[in-house]
Formats: C-alpha cells, sequence, structure tokens
C-alpha cells in the first residue's frame, strides 16, 4: 500500500503533501496530509482489517458471538481495535453539535497542558480516553443539545481529578447477555482505576490506570479553576452539572466508582436495547416526589450510578451498603443536635403551646442514605382540638417559626448552615441542614400538627375511634398524615438493622434511576414516594424472610420483582387499624376496589403510598434483575423469596375467584409449552432408553399436580414415572436402582443436547445414584417453572381402561408387600391422576386456593416434627365438595371456609374412598378395618389404601392456622359476619 501511495501521489492532490513519519506501530500504515501553507494537517493510520462486522444496520448491535469469539482469540487488549471502527465512529458522530464543541474545548486544553505529548511521551492517557470522559460527563450531567459550555468543561475537568476513582463503560455494542462476554466484563471492570472501555471494543482500557500517567492530568485540570473561563461576570465559580457519579463542587471523591449502567440507554443508543431489557429513552427531572406530610423527599446529592449497585457482586452487596450508603455518624449527631436546639427554641418561644413533639422521615425511621436525607419534625399544638383545624392556621404559625429559626440559628448550631428552599408543600416549612465539613445535608420538613393518637405506650394500637373520627372528618387521603408520624416511624424503625440496610439499598436504586432520567418526559412527582419502596421492602421480607440474617441478593431481587408487579400491588397492615371497627372495615373494602398498585400506610387508612408513576421502575427493575448484583456465581438469576403482591388474608370473600385467577393460576402458555416438552422426553426416553439391555420402557406417566390441573403459578412440582419391566412385583422395585437412575440421565442429558424446547431444560447435578430431577423454566414468563422428580416403577396396573377398577389381586399383591405407608404409591400414579383431573375446573380451583394457603402455613415456624402431606389438603377438598353439595358453580369462599373447618376438626377426620379398592374383596376388606381402627385423622389415598395421608402429622399446627384463617377477610361477609361453611360430615363413608 505504501508504495502504491508513492506511485499514486506524483500527481499530488492540489495543496496537500503527502509525508510519511517514522512507522513506529506494527499492523499499520502512517502517513501526514500537509496543506500548502503548512498551517494545518491531518495524520492518518490506514489498517487493514477482518471485517468481523459486516454490513451492520444503523443502531443495531453486533451479535454477541462476535465479542465471544474476538475473547477466545488470544488477542491483547485493544490489538483488534480497527475491526470496530464504525462502532466507535458512529458512538460519537451521532452526539450533537455542542458537544462535539466541548469535546473539541478539551481536546485544546489537553494539548495545551500537555505538550510533551508532542514529543511522543507515551505515559499520558490518549485523547481518546478524554472524548469518552466528556460524552459520559454530558450524559450524567446534562443531556441537552443546548448547554453551557464553561459548566461542561468544569465537569469533565471535576472528573479528571478523580481518575482514581472512575470506572466507566457502555454496553450499547456489548453486554452482560452472553456468558463469555459478561465474565470479561467483570474482570475488567476490577483493573486499576481509572477504567474508561472503549464502547465498541471491550478489550481496550482506554483509561488503563496501570500504564497512564493521569496524576500531571489531574494537577493541570485542578490548578484550571482559578482563570477567568470559569468564573461568571458577577466573578462567582462556574459551578459543575451535578448528576450520578459526577464531582460537586468543594468536595473531595465521588463517594462511588462510576461505572455506565450496563442497559442505560443514550440519545444514540436507546434503540439497540435488547428486548428483553426495554428502556425508556426520556428522562425524569430531578424534582423530588411528596413525602409522607406533602413535602419533598429530595434524593440524596451524592450519589453514584445504578450500575456500581448493578455491577456489584452478590456477596459484596453488605460491603457496598456500609461502604457506600451508610451515612456519617459525625452528621447524624449533628443533625440530632440541631434539631434538639431548634425543638429547646419552639419550646422556650413560641407563641403557641407545644404538647410534644415528634421526630420522622427516613431519619426518624433508621434509613437515611449517605450525603443526604430527610427529616420530619412533628410539632403537636394544643392549639389545634381536631384534624381540620390544623390546616387554617398554619401558615401563620410557621411564619413565626421561620423567624423565629432564622434569629436563633447562627449562635446555636456553628457547624451547620441552615438553608430555605421554595415553599412548595403547604401546611410545612421546608428548610435544609448541610454541614460544611462532612459533604452532607438533611433536608428538615416541619409540621404543626393535631396530637390525635396522644402519647401511646409500647405496642399499643391507637384507639379505634382515633381513625374513625379522621374518616368522618372529610379529610383528604393523607392530608393528615403528619397526625400519625409516631406510628409511621415506629413501624419501620423497630425492624432488624439488616432489613434497614436492605430499605437502604432500594432507596440508592430508586433514587438513580431517577437521577438518571432527570431533565426530560414527565416530571420526576410523577413517580411513586421513595416511601411507598421502603414499605414495599418490609412486606417482601415479612412475606418472604422474617428473619434477622438473610441473603441481601434475595431480598433485593425479591423487592425488584414486586415493583415488576406493581399493577397487582395490594398492601396494607392491621398494626394500628384494623377491620374489626365497622366504620374501617367500610372503609378498606372501599380501598380495595381501588385500581392497583395499592399500598397503604400502615399508620394511615386515608393515604395510598403507592399512588404515581411505576412503569419506569418497573422498566429498570426488569434490568436490574439481570445483572451481576443479582446473579449468582454461576451465572444464574438469584432466586427471590415466595412473595406475592397481595396477600389471601387480606383478599375480600368476594374477590376470591379474582385472587385465583391473578395470582394461582399458572401462564396457559407457559403450561403449553411445558407438556409440549415434557411429550417430547418422554417419548425420547421411550425410544432410547436401554437399547443395549433386555429392559424395555412400557410406558412413562406424568404425575403430580401438573398432571392433575391444579399446578401453581410460580414453581410447582410434578412426578415423571418411568414403568420399566424388569419389575415384575412391587417388592423388586428397589432393584438396580443406581444403574437404572444412571440410564435415564443419561438419556436425559441426551435428550437435553439433541432436541429443540421452548422452555429451558435442565437435569439436576445432584450426582445421588437414587434421585434423579429436572426443571422446566419460561424463557419468557418471569419465574415459572416445573421441578420433576423421575421415579422408576414397577407397571402393576398394565394397561387399565379409562374408569376400570384395578383387580382385586393387585391390591392384595401390594398389602402383603409394603413395608412403610404410600411405599408404592408411584404405581397407581394414573389413578391419582384421574382422581382429580375429571373434577370441574372450579374445584380444582378451590385445591389451588388450599394448597396456596397451606404453603403460606409452611412458612411458619413449626418447631418439632411437619406439617400434613400436601395432598392431604387436596383430598380434603375434593372431599369437602362431594359432601357440600357437588354444585359446578359453587361460592369459592364458603368452599375454602368448609376445608379450613375440617382441618379444625381434624382430631374427628376419617375420609376414604372406594372407587379402585373395595371391602368385598377379603384381603382388602381386613386391610381396611384395620386402617380405619387407627387415631385420627385418616385421610385414605383413593388409589393406593396403605397410603394415610392424616397419619404422624402436626394438625394442630395447621388447625391453629385455619382457625385464624377463618376470621380473616377472606373468609367474613361484607357486614363483618363469618362466611358459612358446607354442612360436611367428619366421618368418612
Amino acid at each position: 500500500m505504501r508504495v502504491l501511495l508513492e506511485s499514486w501521489w506524483q500527481d499530488p492532490v492540489p495543496g496537500l503533501s503527502l509525508e510519511f513519519p517514522e512507522q513506529g506501530l506494527p499492523g499499520a500504515l502512517h502517513f501526514r496530509l500537509t496543506s500548502a501553507d503548512l498551517e494545518n494537517w491531518m495524520d492518518v493510520s490506514l489498517v487493514p482489517a477482518f471485517d468481523v462486522l459486516g454490513q451492520l444496520s444503523s443502531s443495531v448491535k453486533p451479535k454477541p458471538q462476535v465479542y465471544s469469539t474476538l475473547l477466545n482469540s488470544g488477542c491483547q487488549a485493544g490489538e483488534h481495535a480497527a475491526c470496530f471502527a464504525e462502532l466507535r465512529r458512529n458512538f460519537v458522530n451521532t452526539r450533537p453539535v455542542k458537544l462535539k464543541n466541548l469535546i473539541l474545548l478539551v481536546k485544546h486544553w489537553y494539548r495545551q497542558v500537555c505538550p510533551a505529548m508532542a514529543a511522543g511521551k507515551e505515559t499520558l492517557p490518549p485523547p481518546y480516553a478524554l472524548e469518552l470522559l466528556t460524552i459520559f460527563a454530558w450524559e450524567q450531567g446534562c443531556g441537552k443539545d443546548a448547554f453551557s459550555l464553561a459548566r461542561g468543561l468544569r465537569t469533565v475537568l471535576g472528573l479528571i481529578q478523580q481518575y482514581q476513582h472512575l470506572c466507566v463503560f457502555w454496553t450499547v455494542n456489548y453486554g452482560f447477555e452472553d456468558p463469555a462476554v459478561a465474565r470479561f466484563l467483570r474482570a475488567q471492570l476490577e483493573r486499576p482505576r481509572p477504567v474508561i472501555l472503549d464502547p465498541s471494543d471491550p478489550t481496550w482500557d482506554v483509561g488503563n490506570g496501570a500504564a497512564w500517567h493521569w496524576a500531571r492530568l489531574a494537577q493541570e485540570a485542578e490548578s484550571c479553576y482559578d482563570q477567568p473561563c470559569f468564573l461568571q461576570e458577577s466573578g462567582v465559580p462556574v459551578q459543575p452539572w451535578e448528576g450520578p457519579g459526577l464531582p460537586r463542587a468543594g468536595c473531595s471523591g465521588l463517594g462511588h466508582p462510576i461505572q455506565r449502567d450496563p442497559n442505560q440507554g443514550t440519545p444514540a443508543d436507546s434503540k439497540s436495547l435488547s428486548a428483553g431489557h426495554p428502556r425508556t429513552a426520556s428522562k425524569l427531572p430531578s424534582r423530588p416526589a411528596p413525602g409522607p406530610s406533602g413535602a419533598a423527599s429530595t434524593a440524596p446529592s451524592v450519589l453514584g450510578t445504578a450500575s456500581d449497585l448493578s455491577q456489584t457482586p452478590t456477596k459484596e452487596l453488605d460491603r457496598f451498603i456500609q461502604d457506600h450508603l451508610k451515612p456519617s455518624p459525625q452528621f447524624q449527631e449533628q443533625v440530632k443536635r440541631a434539631i434538639n436546639v431548634i425543638l429547646r427554641c419552639l419550646h422556650e418561644n413560641s407563641d403557641h403551646k407545644v404538647s410534644r413533639v415528634s421526630k420522622g422521615g427516613s431519619f426518624g425511621r433508621g434509613t437515611d442514605l449517605k450525603g443526604g436525607c430527610d427529616v420530619e419534625i412533628i410539632i403537636f399544638l394544643t392549639c389545634f382540638t381536631d384534624y381540620k383545624g390544623q390546616g387554617t392556621r398554619s401558615a401563620e404559625i410557621l411564619d413565626e417559626i421561620r423567624s423565629q429559626l432564622e434569629s436563633w440559628w447562627r449562635l446555636q448550631v456553628p457547624d451547620l448552615s441552615l438553608r430555605f428552599p421554595e415553599q412548595n408543600a403547604p401546611g410545612a416549612l421546608q428548610f435544609r441542614l448541610v454541614s460544611t465539613d462532612l459533604e452532607s445535608q438533611m433536608d428538615v420538613c416541619l409540621l404543626p400538627a393535631f396530637d390525635a393518637v396522644g402519647q401511646l405506650g409500647s405496642g399499643a394500637k391507637p384507639n379505634p375511634q382515633v381513625y374513625s373520627t379522621l374518616l368522618n372528618s372529610g379529610c383528604q387521603e393523607g392530608e393528615c398524615a403528619a397526625c400519625f408520624a409516631e406510628l409511621r416511624r415506629n413501624f419501620v424503625n423497630t425492624r432488624p438493622v439488616k432489613l434497614k440496610n436492605l430499605i437502604l439499598l432500594v432507596k440508592h436504586w430508586y433514587h438513580q434511576v431517577a437521577a438518571q432520567n432527570k431533565g426530560e418526559g414527565p416530571a420526576r412527582a410523577s413517580l411513586p414516594p421513595v416511601y411507598a419502596l421502603e414499605l414495599l421492602t418490609v412486606f417482601a421480607w415479612e412475606q418472604g424472610c422474617g428473619k434477622d440474617r438473610f441473603d441481601m441478593a434475595e431480598g433485593l431481587r425479591t423487592v425488584l420483582g414486586l415493583v415488576q408487579q406493581y399493577q397487582q400491588l395490594c398492601i396494607y397492615w392491621t398494626v394500628n387499624y384494623s377491620v374489626e371497627d365497622p366504620a374501617l372495615r367500610t372503609h378498606l373494602l372501599g380501598q380495595l376496589r381501588k385500581p392497583r398498585p395499592l399500598i397503604l400506610d400502615p399508620a394511615d387508612p386515608t393515604w395510598n403510598v403507592g399512588q404515581g408513576s411505576w412503569e419506569l421502575l418497573a422498566q429498570e427493575a426488569g434490568v436490574l434483575s439481570t445483572q451481576a448484583c443479582c446473579t449468582s456465581r454461576d451465572g444464574t438469576p438469584v432466586q427471590p423469596w415466595d412473595v406475592m403482591p397481595a396477600l389471601l388474608y387480606q383478599t375480600p370473600a368476594g374477590d376470591l375467584d379474582k385472587f385465583i385467577s391473578e395470582f394461582l393460576q399458572p401462564n396457559r402458555q407457559f403450561l403449553a409449552q411445558v407438556n409440549k416438552a415434557i411429550d417430547t422426553i418422554c417419548s425420547f426416553l421411550r425410544e432410547n432408553c436401554f437399547r443395549k439391555s433386555p429392559i424395555k420402557v412400557i410406558k412413562v406417566v406424568k404425575g403430580g399436580s401438573l398432571a392433575k390441573g391444579t399446578a401453581l403459578q410460580g414453581r410447582s412440582d410434578a412426578d415423571l414415572v418411568v414403568f420399566l419391566s424388569c419389575f415384575s412385583r412391587f417388592t423388586e422395585q428397589g432393584n438396580m436402582r443406581a444403574e437404572i437412575i444412571s440410564e435415564i440421565r443419561a438419556q436425559l442429558e441426551a435428550c437435553q443436547r439433541e432436541q429443540q424446547f421452548e422452555v429451558k431444560f435442565e437435569v439436576s447435578k445432584w450426582e445421588n445414584p437414587r434421585v434423579l430431577s429436572f426443571s422446566l423454566t419460561s424463557q419468557t414468563v418471569l419465574d415459572q417453572s416445573v421441578d420433576f422428580d423421575v421415579l422408576p416403577a414397577f407397571d402393576a396396573l398394565g394397561q387399565l381402561a379409562s374408569g376400570s377398577r384395578p383387580s382385586p389381586q393387585v391390591y392384595g399383591s401390594l398389602i402383603r408387600s409394603y413395608g412403610n405407608a404410600g411405599e408404592y404409591s408411584p404405581c397407581f400414579t394414573e389413578l391419582q391422576r384421574d382422581f382429580v383431573i375429571s373434577r370441574p375446573t372450579k374445584l380444582k380451583s378451590l385445591i389451588r386456593l388450599v394448597k396456596h394457603w397451606y404453603r403460606q402455613c409452611s412458612k411458619m415456624p413449626k418447631g418439632r416434627g411437619s406439617l400434613p402431606p400436601q395432598h392431604g389438603l387436596e383430598l380434603l377438598a375434593v372431599y369437602a365438595w362431594e359432601q357440600g353439595g357437588q354444585d359446578s358453580q359453587f361460592s369459592m369462599a364458603e368452599g375454602f371456609r368448609t376445608v379450613l373447618e375440617l382441618i379444625t376438626q381434624y382430631r374427628q377426620l376419617c375420609v376414604y374412598w372406594t372407587i379402585n379398592y373395595k371391602a368385598e374383596d377379603e384381603a382388602v376388606g381386613d386391610f381396611l378395618k384395620l386402617q380405619l381402627q387407627k387415631p385420627r385423622p385418616i385421610i385414605l389415598d383413593p388409589a393406593d389404601p396403605t397410603g394415610n395421608l392424616g397419619h404422624n402429622a402436626r394438625w394442630d399446627l395447621l388447625a391453629k392456622e385455619a382457625a385464624a384463617c377463618a376470621s380473616a377477610l377472606c373468609c367474613t361477609g361484607r357486614d363483618g359476619t363469618p362466611i358459612r361453611p358446607w354442612p360436611v360430615k367428619v366421618r368418612g363413608l
């Protein structure tokens, strides 16, 4: 190419000369084009390259294989950067003109302060690193086409000063979806700071903290701030942009490493996001959402970006909270002293008598974030004698308090400054306490209030009249929330420390989402208040864990899952108010009829804190759920706690059918996919197992809830029973088990490799020679899976015609063979399936409801012993329906109430069927008599008389829960009277 160029250039391009300098870079040809006047030149690098991308359409991401192949090629860092030149060009070229002007300004400054660069001093970072840093500063701090160049330049220089904390990357072209790329990226992000990854080539760290000398640039950046270009006409210094990961004027450190959100869209890349992680291109301004008092709940001023969290490994989340989210104890102490001064002054100088005061907000609840948080100071005044009265004189009282605060302050608290922002919350006085040396701030909302609750003893509920008076006062929703600040504070403040840490993590994520989307689109005030996320976190912990110690990643994953299900959220507590009071019951039922999400404040039943626009939060929750902070070491998603967006106990009796439809009914598409996959697996096993053996697969039968049509939404269990010719009697079923399991495992793994499935098919890696299981997981529906146990069995029934009874000899042989109750139950899987599958759809829905209730009970602490088997409760539901009239369109509340009633009478239960076995046969008859003489409860499996599902279990615990549920909202009418159960005998046929 050089020879060709030199020969062609004999007829030179007019006005340009061609020069070849010393060639110092392998794999490239360098030459310079110089203008005739010698005042302008262009250095050109001509690089032959592999066309790895092909003709890539605009805004389309390269295939992940492009990058996984790059990583497997053994290349050095950035060695093949030329292959991605188009992506690198497009990343910058589509930006606004003014941003490119800012890049020119930064590059000019670079050349001015680093003249040694012209002499080839290679230890300085390349100018391209500063181009990327400029784009990052603009994206995080501005994002607009028109802006102040001085502020932009000031921001970039501030980032250069903080080079030891920089970790900046984009995923517009590559991401964490591919496991190989994800592993490589995580390793890159652990390199010495600064890390600035090229957006088109993840192997190229253009920041290269291990090689380049950033310290010199940082010194030069610091020395520039007093220059005229950074001073306004008034002489006041130009302030840098503020945003996620950007330094603040006068502050050292960033508070967090800066990492670019792996799925964060920019104007250039928002269209190239994976369909699995949609994201709006709009951003939200930083106007705060209203807090409990209607005052502003301001986000902390020192925040990293969402990917600080997103790229934190699950095991390091606790350390992340301690290092980055916990507030400074010194600042907290300062605030306490300041608040005490305010309260003392109010007591001593106020013209209005203060009966008592209360501290609320995140500071009072113990959920305040590092850098900035909020506190409510509630002043209970004796001049307010009812709810409405506090609104009539509050403006006058607040003016007086403001005047007093301004006059007292300087003398009282020297280390904190007091600032009054624009007052936008009626009935409240807002001000900010800013630490002059600890780089922290506290937003304070001072509210005069009516003392509705009075001095409550610890753990005591308010008098019901407190709330009935509130409901009769005509107050608007949440208007009098300040009156209940102490109850709100105590609800959270008494929780375990680790739960409060989880709340900090969730709030940090919330603020990052709000901050990243500032400046465009709807106002941030349209987001739900951050307090709603606090309550959602408490709810997730209560329902899914309840322990002082837990896995932080599981907790976060659970809250994110609930945020994604915001359209179904129905959450409230009755720690302070309950449905026993008729007025409150009527009000609560009215609240429950409102659109979702519904999250009632546990202190004020009139306030639905769930109001607001959840779409953005739900979208971002889906993105974060796929990142490192929610991913196990092996790359699989962290499993959330088992928490539903609404509770059965809190569902009105008339809404139980809707509850089942929304929360318990499995996704139909997923069920169809699972059944199709099971058909494929069964056929494969029949055709391929034991090919080189005399053993034959007679049939493969699907059992469990999936086969019966009673599977629950979420994670459910099922059986795959493989009937083999090598078993000729029940007692042989344990023979050769290890060899048989090994062969079936090998064929399942072969099926996994060779067949195509619409669901994720995984064979358990647990190498137990006697147990084999696999799972089918939805690839499109969140948290939907079925776990199968594979059970080799003796074909005792043979080819039994539908509706026909097994031969009495089958049961005679069973009775002679069995040693433990239900030991050979898998042999009768077809009969167990047929007993339920033919029942009406609504009865199967009742079974689902009972199973769901049972699962909730199984989370309760049990002490010694285990609860009765779930299959026993399924049979009890069938028995209740049969004895209660067999109506196919019954009242769900009545059916459920009947099953609960039977459970409470477990000491008398004697339930069995003779649909498959009869007492007429002598052997079976004698055996049944023995079975029915055993202690109650007795619930015999209709397919296997040896299986007594009522024996040797903690029915007392279940009965206690059943009695509690029978008095809950789901089992009582609108007027509070209990739902009547069906008249069912507790003694069997």
